[in-house]
């Protein structure tokens, strides 16, 4: 029996949706005995307590918020170790893996003490606009974290240079499908718009890296030449950048929000929608396996692990980063063409079963096991 601990103590977006979905891929393997250490915050939790029934042991901490994390940090160090120690009541633990940077990840790892300490890369490279501190942080734990994961094949030189790491300890991971989104509520401010015959989607936290001003210039072009389509742009952030564009557009439906996760499958599942991933830079991107889920096509940037995210460029369409005409003659073609629409359907229900959970996680074991065993 593998004994395997996820930790992710952010409390609300991908980071909880990524990490359940993995729980719940290790899970379907019943050799296997799964702890999670959560946020008692974290948005998901009523899918926590359903796991917890499937065998899933998760030890909730109180992480505090932005005024309280001083003093909950220094509770935690004061009692967190007898804490950990007593939930795992000095059981040996197989793979302990850590997704998402936070301060207390250095002393649980330490009190845990896996055979296999790993941290999931989701950005080797920091983002244009990230924040400095989250910057030393995330360099900090990868360096010292022995074996590292990434989400795509690209990124395992760039490891090995930026965090003086052996190859033989990184391991790659596809990125899977979320499976937390099938069942949703109707977002309100949907119900007061009508779309066209074709439907744009933006999805994620608003940051300048995610080139929507891109987006909204070549939209601009599709809406100049009285194509009939609509471009919806969902998610938390600074929108004053681009309010004057969007004010200057016909058809742009504006939810700039924070979007709970029992609504994202409402936004997927808006008829002829088209997934438009515009980046400027990326690593990979963790809105495109929900696109993959609801078999939304996605038209992309050609950077960073974008391409392999989409079966190695065999799905979705591609626009150089930065260049309005570029993303919008790739929009133009893709809307002109109902071939190809059928096509990228087609395509993307045949390479969903690579990105389910079950199969990701027990390739991961079977990598590991190999390694120990010098194969």
């Amino acid at each position: 029996m593998k004994k395997i601990v996820l930790m992710c103590l952010s409390k609300k977006g991908a980071g909880p949706a990524f990490i359940l979905s993995m729980a719940r891929g290790f899970c379907r393997d019943a050799k296997n005995q799964v702890y999670c250490i959560l946020s008692s915050s974290v948005e998901n939790r009523n899918e926590w307590i359903e796991q917890e029934k499937h065998g899933v042991r998760i030890l909730y901490l109180e992480t505090g918020n932005t005024r309280t994390f001083i003093m909950n940090s220094l509770k935690f160090m004061a009692k967190g170790k007898r804490q950990v120690r007593s939930f795992f009541n000095n059981e040996s633990i197989d793979v302990c893996i850590q997704t998402l940077v936070h301060p207390w990840m250095f002393m649980l790892s330490r009190w845990i003490s896996p055979r296999h300490l790993m941290a999931v890369i989701h950005d080797p490279v920091p983002h244009t606009g990230e924040k400095l501190v989250n910057i030393l942080i995330s360099k900090i734990m990868y360096r010292f974290t022995p074996e590292i994961i990434v989400m795509t094949k690209s990124f395992i030189p760039l490891v090995e240079q930026l965090y003086h790491k052996k190859r033989r300890s990184i391991y790659y991971m596809r990125h899977g499908i979320y499976d937390s989104y099938r069942k949703y509520v109707q977002i309100p401010e949907m119900e007061k718009v009508s779309f066209g015959a074709y439907n744009l989607l933006f999805f994620g936290r608003i940051e300048e890296y995610k080139g929507l001003d891109i987006l909204l210039d070549a939209y601009g072009e599709l809406s100049d030449s009285d194509m009939d389509v609509t471009l919806t742009i969902a998610g938390n952030g600074d929108i004053s950048p681009y309010w004057q564009r969007i004010n200057s557009l016909r058809k742009v439906n504006l939810i700039n929000r924070y979007i709970r996760d029992e609504e994202i499958g409402a936004l997927f599942s808006i008829d002829n929608a088209i997934l438009v991933v515009p980046y400027k830079d990326a690593t990979q991107s963790g809105v495109i396996p929900i696109a993959i889920d609801f078999n939304v096509p996605v038209i992309a940037s050609d950077t960073g692990g974008l391409v392999e995210q989409l079966d190695d460029g065999n799905i979705g369409m591609f626009a150089e980063p930065g260049n309005v005409d570029s993303l919008a003659d790739a929009l133009k073609n893709f809307i002109g063409s109902s071939e190809l629409q059928t096509y990228e359907k087609i395509n993307i229900e045949q390479y969903k079963r690579k990105l389910e959970w079950d199969v990701i996680t027990s390739d991961l074991l079977v990598e590991i096991d190999h390694r120990e065993s010098g194969k």
